[in-house]
C-alpha cells in the first residue's frame, strides 16, 4: 500500500514485523482485521491497554486513570463508564494473563509504578514539581 520497506530488507538487525495487514479490510475484501479472539496489547508511557473480544483492560496512573486495573465491555459500554474489574474477577484474571503474555512475548519491562516515573512517562510535563527518580521504585 505505502510501498515501505522493512529495515531488515536492507540488512538491519531488527525483529520481524508483527500483526496483520489491514489492506483487506481497507479495500472491503474483509469485514475485520483481527479475529474476535485475537489479543491486542499496547503500552505507552507506562499506561496499558489489552483488548480481547468485546473487552478492554486498562491501567493508567492518576490523573489519567485510577492507578489500578480497569475492565470494560466496549460493545455494551463504548464510553467505558462502568468498570467491571470487581464484578468479573475471572475475566480480569484472563485479561491480565494476556497482558503478561504480551510482556513476555515482546520483552516489555513493565510494573504498575513505571507510569509515574518522571524519566519514563510524561509526568514532568504536567506536574513539574513531581520529580521521581526512574531508577528507584519510588
Amino acid at each position: 500500500l505505502a510501498q515501505a520497506r522493512h529495515p531488515a530488507e536492507d540488512g538491519a538487525a531488527v525483529p520481524p514485523l508483527q500483526g496483520r495487514s489491514a489492506v483487506p479490510f481497507l479495500t472491503g475484501a474483509a469485514d475485520q482485521v483481527h479475529a474476535a479472539d485475537a489479543v491486542q496489547c499496547l503500552e505507552l508511557f507506562g499506561r496499558v491497554a489489552v483488548r480481547l473480544g468485546d473487552f478492554k483492560l486498562t491501567y493508567s496512573n492518576a490523573p489519567w486513570g485510577s492507578g489500578d486495573w480497569e475492565l470494560y465491555n466496549t460493545r455494551r459500554d463504548p464510553t467505558e463508564a462502568t468498570d467491571l474489574s470487581q464484578t468479573e474477577p475471572r475475566r480480569l484474571a484472563t485479561m491480565k494473563a494476556a497482558w503478561e503474555g504480551c510482556q513476555r512475548d515482546n520483552n516489555i519491562l513493565w510494573t504498575p509504578s513505571i507510569a509515574g516515573k518522571n524519566a519514563y512517562g510524561n509526568t514532568s510535563v504536567h506536574f513539574p514539581d513531581h520529580q521521581i527518580d526512574f531508577r528507584t521504585k519510588e
